[in-house]
């Protein structure tokens, strides 16, 4: 297969280098040579960007991609995503609801956006497993799926009860939220400390992964009691956690400072639509400041389907409410990465790593700017 280079205007790496007139060098999909001037031999194919930007591709950190429906008919479709049919359904995969032909994956493409983490939930107190996937062009969802790439899914506080208490079901109040929820971790910790780990709950079984760090646990809520609550499981228990959602973050900035989390921060750019949810009402656009001032590790997220193609205007919004322009890139870039333990593959444009990259005319954070192409493992799957 003939070696690939690819010329910039400037090349953004994704971790903080710039390199004018950047060069990339390309083979079976891997990045072999970043730099300036690299020598293209007559045989190989020259991509000649030399007067746009290339950037890493995008990743959305907690996007519902591919899972739910879209279009979606609010009178007679469900979503595939949310499944409350009981409080403990860590068996959900989300592969087995991923469609690699949704019209939401193309519009991702089309704005940079190379990889995704697509969740379960968020209806029960354990919703199940979402996992990582590249946007390539496939036929089958495991043709997308990134091995080993799952996360359990948790929510806390109001959204199991907002699922529950209209069926007259537990959990119908905070209090019986995460008491079943500390129950459950409980009676997993216990088949752990004595060594009992063959068990006929298929609950208990598919926790003992997480309190064994071998997979790590995304906590969603909202509001600054739930956030609270989501890091106390996090730490009596001792797991690799990440909390996902928090709109309330920023009333807890001594908080975080004490407690320095990784974080997946919705970034919408005016605040949720619905407002009758009192921790949405109390949205601020300077929640990612602060978290990345506290200490946080900050990925941002469009945590959705079709609007997850607005994720790099969403972070680039953000940068006039106190968030770097260079945090604001690695919010979608690398920090994702690290968080969905992909960093040795993606998020940066580094010799070792998968080909992952976007062109744009512009700053990809940037409202006025055009994506032009976008390319995984080397391979063009978009171009304007």
């Amino acid at each position: 297969m003939p070696v690939t280079y690819v010329k910039s205007k400037i090349l953004y790496t994704g971790n903080g280098r710039q390199i004018p007139e950047g060069m990339l060098e390309i083979k079976d999909g891997i990045l072999t040579a970043v730099g300036q001037n690299l020598p293209v031999p007559e045989d190989a194919i020259l991509l000649d960007y030399s007067g746009f930007s290339i950037f890493p591709g995008l990743i959305d950190a907690s996007s519902h991609l591919g899972i739910n429906k879209e279009p979606f008919n609010y009178l007679t479709d469900t979503r595939d995503g949310a499944d409350a049919s009981d409080p403990f359904t860590p068996a959900l995969l989300a592969e087995d609801a991923f469609d690699p032909f949704s019209p939401a994956l193309d519009a991702a493409r089309a704005f940079g956006i190379t990889t995704c983490f697509a969740a379960c939930g968020h209806s029960n107190l354990i919703d199940g497993q979402g996992a990582s996937f590249k946007l390539k062009k496939a036929e089958t969802s495991d043709q997308m799926l990134i091995p080993g790439s799952r996360q359990m899914n948790f929510s806390v506080g109001e959204f199991p009860v907002r699922s529950y208490a209209p069926m007259k079901r537990s959990p119908m109040t905070r209090m019986s939220a995460n008491a079943m929820l500390r129950e459950k971790l409980s009676k997993a910790r216990q088949l752990l400390d004595e060594q009992k780990e063959e068990t006929a709950d298929p609950t208990l079984k598919a926790l003992l992964p997480v309190l064994k760090r071998e997979q790590k646990a995304r906590f969603f809520c909202h509001a600054a009691q739930d956030l609270a609550m989501a890091v106390r499981f996090g730490e009596e228990f001792g797991l690799d956690f990440t909390i996902d959602g928090g709109y309330e973050a920023w009333k807890m900035p001594d908080f975080w400072k004490a407690h320095p989390v990784s974080f997946v921060l919705n970034a919408l750019p005016f605040g949720p639509m619905q407002t009758t949810i009192k921790s949405w009402y109390d949205f601020s656009l300077d929640n990612a400041a602060i978290l990345a001032q506290s200490g946080c590790l900050l990925a941002l997220t469009a945590d959705d389907v079709t609007n997850t193609a607005r994720l790099p205007f969403m972070a680039g919004f953000l940068t006039a409410h106190g968030l770097s322009m260079d945090t604001a890139l690695r919010a979608v870039t690398e920090t994702p990465a690290r968080i969905l333990g992909l960093d040795k593959k993606t998020g940066t444009l580094e010799v070792g790593k998968d080909a992952d990259f976007a062109v744009w005319d512009g700053h990809a954070l940037l409202s006025t700017s055009r994506c032009l192409a976008s390319y995984i493992e080397g391979c063009e799957v978009y171009r304007a």
